[in-house]
């Protein structure tokens, strides 16, 4: 993952991180803000390596989901006060 996309992602998290299961938020923790690879993080949780990359895969993609969603929100905001 680039530079640019993993800080994306870590803004993404401060942001969102309370909409993620407590699992995801330990892993993303672990990954961007710990640097751990992924077979440090599955050696840490005693958890198969396949396990934590679609944790953080499915954590990724549901941050991108909410500041889709949240960005549809504003969009839908200002053309109500347009109107």
């Amino acid at each position: 993952m680039d530079l640019t996309k993993k800080n994306h992602i870590n803004a993404l998290f401060g942001f969102y991180d309370q909409l993620l299961t407590e699992k995801q938020q330990q892993y993303l923790q672990y990954y961007f803000e710990d640097d751990f690879s992924i077979v440090e993080i599955a050696n840490a949780e005693a958890v198969s390596r396949q396990a934590v990359s679609d944790n953080i895969n499915r954590a990724i993609e549901l941050l991108e989901k909410y500041e889709r969603s949240e960005e549809h929100t504003s969009e839908l905001q200002s053309l109500e006060r347009i109107s």
